[in-house]
């Protein structure tokens, strides 16, 4: 489900962890799971720029076609920020890295009718995630 609207919902009532700009180019891999839900399978590798950052997640605006909810991302970014930002977890809380790169789930898609772009919400995975099949 794409979220149209042309304001941002704001959440920060709801969030466990303060978040900090963080603008920075990223490509990712989108992966769902096979209709048999044994194992997941690339969707399609696209582009976007981060907007902000926390030590459980992260908010990026693409201009292309959105990931959909609950898919799973492989994202490159910048590695020492994101160690620098979840430091203060706990190692099982820490977001998985494979590949130079980091895992997460996508958990919101909204779509910016005034920058015709799509926002969407990654939560990380980290070790502990037993949201996964």
């Amino acid at each position: 489900m794409i979220y149209r609207n042309r304001q941002s919902i704001e959440r920060a009532s709801e969030r466990k962890h303060p978040r900090a700009d963080f603008v920075e180019s990223l490509q990712f891999k989108s992966y769902s799971l096979t209709p048999d839900r044994a194992e997941y399978h690339e969707d399609f590798v696209s582009e976007g720029i981060s907007k902000n950052i926390s030590p459980g997640g992260l908010l990026f605006q693409t201009k292309h076609a959105p990931p959909r909810l609950t898919s799973v991302l492989w994202m490159n970014l910048d590695m020492k920020t994101i160690q620098a930002i979840t430091l203060p977890l706990e190692m099982g809380q820490r977001p998985l890295i494979f590949e130079n790169g980091l895992l997460g789930k996508v958990v919101h898609v909204e779509e910016d009718l005034d920058k015709n772009m799509h926002n969407v919400g990654i939560s990380f995975i980290t070790k502990f995630d037993a949201s996964l099949p």
